[in-house]
């Protein structure tokens, strides 16, 4: 199980929900037809639409550092892919 998952989970059965969270992720970057996406621990990061143009025209492959913000995710719906706006790119 993936941490981001693992963790929602947590938060989930202590009576709260970790939805809209902003976090670091560092992991293996890739354009996979035509779309970015994280790749982390076995878990996918998959690149918003609404991730400001710069910030997209910037990526490049390979391993990244990045603020981003975690999309809504319905608890009954974890699944490993998770929906993220990019903040911010960071120096590894």
């Amino acid at each position: 199980m993936g941490k981001v998952k693992k963790n929602q989970e947590e938060v989930r059965n202590n009576g709260f929900s970790a939805k809209n969270a902003e976090v670091t992720i560092v992991g293996q970057l890739v354009k996979n037809e035509n779309a970015w996406q994280v790749n982390v621990n076995g878990e996918t990061f998959i690149v918003s639409s609404d991730t400001p143009s710069e910030i997209v025209k910037s990526l490049n492959t390979g391993k990244i550092k990045l603020k981003v913000f975690g999309k809504d995710k319905e608890d009954n719906h974890l699944n490993g892919t998770w929906d993220i706006r990019i903040v911010e790119v960071l120096k590894s």
